[in-house]
């Protein structure tokens, strides 16, 4: 039955990814066939992007819980001339809803608010061309959640931890205003731990699959708009004396938002 959830959730992620890179290999033979490629030649070497999105947590194991509520990114970008390298900074913020199960671990009987946090710097480097840009990024991640704020009747924990990663990302050229965007990465976390009354109870190690895929419409030459869907899989090894299994969890959500 796992199983079965895990593939239910990577699988349109997947069939995303790969269809982009059938289209991105047949564009490629086009325009190495005809010579008539189109080359975002006004694309912005700076960019900014502001998005709101609408997310959805699934934590199973010791914290059988979920949340679901929305979130805001802004996120600065400079790439080189003719696209070779790029550095993007990224932080996210939101809010959700959080229900939790009897047996959970942490079981609250009402709803609470939820709170988490994502920032993210990356470097990379254009391994393909200008006419098929796919970055090979490095990342860094630092994430937290709290899913409980304000209400003192429940004493749950605080969740932070870091990871490092590679990842795809790729744009495909469909005409000068629209292009189509996807990703693929991994991420190991290196440290992370829970925070609770009682004390911290450190993990050693974990690791996180990202995946997502969306487009982006230039209104103008300096203004943009654009919309993806994403989720990841997490794992968090065992933190004793607080879990003394692997934790997984599931996220999913919708992003649009403007870039200038």
């Amino acid at each position: 039955m796992k199983l079965i959830r895990r593939l239910l959730f990577i699988l349109p992620f997947s069939f995303s990814f790969l269809f982009a890179n059938y289209f991105f290999g047949y564009m490629m033979g086009y325009c190495q066939a005809t010579g008539d490629c189109i080359i975002c030649k006004t694309c912005p070497k700076t960019q900014y992007t502001l998005g709101i999105g609408g997310i959805y947590l699934n934590q199973s194991k010791d914290f059988d819980s979920q949340d679901s509520g929305g979130y805001v990114r802004f996120a600065f970008s400079e790439f080189s001339p003719k696209q070779r390298f790029n550095f993007t900074l990224s932080t996210l913020l939101g809010a959700a809803q959080h229900t939790s199960n009897p047996q959970a671990l942490f079981a609250s009987p009402n709803p609470t608010a939820s709170v988490f946090f994502e920032l993210r710097p990356k470097v990379g480097v254009n391994i393909l061309s200008q006419n098929l840009p796919l970055f090979l990024n490095l990342a860094y991640t630092f994430e937290g959640y709290n899913p409980n704020v304000g209400d003192s009747r429940y004493d749950l924990y605080t969740l932070l931890y870091q990871s490092v990663g590679g990842e795809l990302e790729g744009l495909v050229f469909i005409n000068p205003k629209l292009r189509l965007t996807y990703s693929a990465g991994y991420d190991y976390i290196f440290s992370g731990g829970y925070k609770t009354s009682q004390g911290r109870a450190k993990f050693d190690n974990g690791s996180t699959i990202r995946a997502s895929v969306g487009y982006v419409y230039a209104l103008s030459e300096k203004l943009s708009y654009y919309m993806k869907i994403q989720g990841k899989i997490q794992n968090f090894e065992s933190a004793p004396p607080l879990t003394q299994k692997t934790q997984e969890q599931y996220i999913a959500g919708v992003e649009l938002g403007l870039g200038f």
